[in-house]
């Protein structure tokens, strides 16, 4: 699932860095549209983003009230005062549709399956993948399947990123709906670049000239502190590449075939390897994300997830020259790491159909993500939505106005890759071998050559006796049948 290169000869617009934006005036931005959307052209004109199914009929009088948990973990405001009020207010076009609900907001855990299984979880929560998060939720009864409900409303799929919803999809059941679409691409300082003498990427740059431009810009700073070319996402391990990488060479972490399959000892997987870990044994680059010296041109261009900075690129970003690339392009074609949020249905809702409904506005209608995008600058999961967000962004952030935000735009258009990336059955302890093999790789313990083998070996095996006991429990549960909705929905597989 290759994207297209970046955009040949993109204009240059500039390297002015536009007048200062605070967070208070983001959060005012997106009061104002909460509060008055049918004055804010872009709220205003409200296209069909898809079929829409009315509610199920309550009796007269009746009010059904929903609990909803919105996705606030990754908006970067510490005034979460007014950030709830803004998405207590954006909720009232799905109020004004639906009289007969009311809404409550639900917001103490990340992650609640705890309070679902005790019945107390919100109707629609959101879930959020990092930390194992949705491997969580999947492992038991604890979510809705969506398929019934998508069929029934005549809802496009292709509309979404086709990576996250393989993230939420077991056995044909689909447990979630993407509530935003947050890609990554690799910010540049080209202040830094200027200072050094080196030329800036081409738009259509390879995996080999980000190399090369790495090894060019690193060295020691004029204050003694070592200055890296770039950064490799880590994902959640922390010293090792993320699993979009291995794409890139033609391999995977997780054998999309097989999810009790580790595919790392492919040669495909242990030439990314090689190739990544290289650029951090010659102190080209180190694991992690912009780090705190990139305004300081300690870092020339490291990985830049969207939804992480965006915002700090808009408010802090503002005294020296830089801009937005596209992920170079691997030797199997262009991929880049997208986010695996989603909203679902909790299976102990007592309002399933009407859970759907707020599912359905929140991420197939407009209003809501309208809202989101002018609030908080998040970008929409309904990919339709993306050139909005674009021009939404360059109206309520002037900084990012001269600012690249089409590479963004243009790994979501054509095709973007994350999912896959679960074991079948002991994910997080999986998940403990790969890092504790890549924590010795980065401490020069042992190669890749060596260890990827390895970890592949540990986690097929660890998988195999699950899928042995799984099979064991399956049997057993033939002979002493258990009735009861609990068991409903039950999958195993990624």
């Amino acid at each position: 699932m290759a994207v297209q290169r970046g955009s040949a000869g993109r204009a240059r617009r500039g390297g002015g860095v536009g007048p200062a934006l605070g967070r208070r005036a983001l959060l005012r931005a997106g009061a104002a549209a909460a509060a008055g959307a049918a004055a804010v052209p872009w709220l205003a004109a409200c296209s069909a983003a898809g079929a829409r199914t009315p509610a199920a009929p309550t009796p007269a009088g009746a009010v059904i009230t929903l609990v909803f948990q919105p996705y606030t973990s990754a908006y970067g405001f510490a005034d979460t005062g007014t950030l709830n009020q803004i998405l207590q207010q954006a909720t009232q076009p799905f109020l004004d549709q639906n009289p007969g609900i009311r809404l409550t907001l639900y917001g103490p855990a990340v992650n609640p399956v705890a309070a679902v299984i005790a019945g107390a979880g919100p109707d629609v929560p959101q879930l959020q993948g990092g930390g194992g998060g949705i491997f969580g939720w999947l492992q038991g009864p604890f979510l809705l399947d969506l398929q019934p409900y998508v069929q029934q409303s005549n809802v496009d799929l292709s509309n979404f990123s086709a990576g996250q919803l393989a993230d939420v999809t077991r056995g044909g059941a689909l447990y979630g709906i993407p509530n935003y679409t947050g890609t990554a691409a690799v910010a540049v300082n080209e202040a830094a670049l200027d200072a050094l003498g080196l030329s800036y990427p081409r738009p259509d740059w390879t995996y080999t000239d980000w190399a090369t431009l790495a090894a060019s810009a690193s060295g020691t700073a004029q204050n003694g502190q070592r200055r890296y070319g770039t950064t490799i996402d880590s994902d959640s391990f922390g010293s090792g590449p993320g699993a979009f990488y291995y794409h890139g060479w033609g391999a995977d972490l997780v054998d999309p075939a097989d999810p009790t399959h580790c595919a790392l000892g492919s040669a495909e997987a242990i030439a990314c390897g090689e190739f990544l870990y290289g650029l951090v044994q010659n102190q080209s680059a180190q694991f992690g994300w912009v780090p705190p010296g990139f305004a300081q041109g300690l870092c020339a261009a490291p990985f830049c997830w969207l939804q992480t900075y965006i915002i700090p690129a808009a408010t802090q970003w503002r005294s020296f020259k830089w801009d937005f690339w596209p992920q170079p392009l691997w030797p199997k074609g262009a991929f880049t790491m997208t986010n695996p949020n989603f909203y679902a249905i909790s299976s102990t809702s007592q309002h399933p159909d009407q859970a759907w409904e707020l599912v359905q506005w929140l991420t197939v209608q407009p209003d809501w993500q309208r809202i989101m995008m002018r609030a908080v600058l998040l970008p929409p999961g309904y990919l339709p939505l993306w050139e909005e967000w674009t021009a939404i962004v360059r109206q309520v952030a002037p900084p990012l106005a001269d600012k690249n935000l089409d590479v963004f735009a243009q790994s979501v258009k054509n095709g973007i890759m994350t999912g896959g990336t679960h074991f079948a059955y002991n994910d997080p302890q999986a998940k403990q071998i790969v890092t504790k093999g890549y924590a010795a790789i980065a401490a020069g313990r042992s190669t890749v050559a060596e260890t990827f083998p390895q970890i592949a070996q540990q986690i097929d095996a660890l998988e195999q006796a699950a899928a042995a006991e799984a099979a064991t429990g399956a049997t057993l549960a033939k002979r002493f049948p258990t009735s009861g909705p609990a068991l409903a929905g039950v999958a195993t597989g990624s």
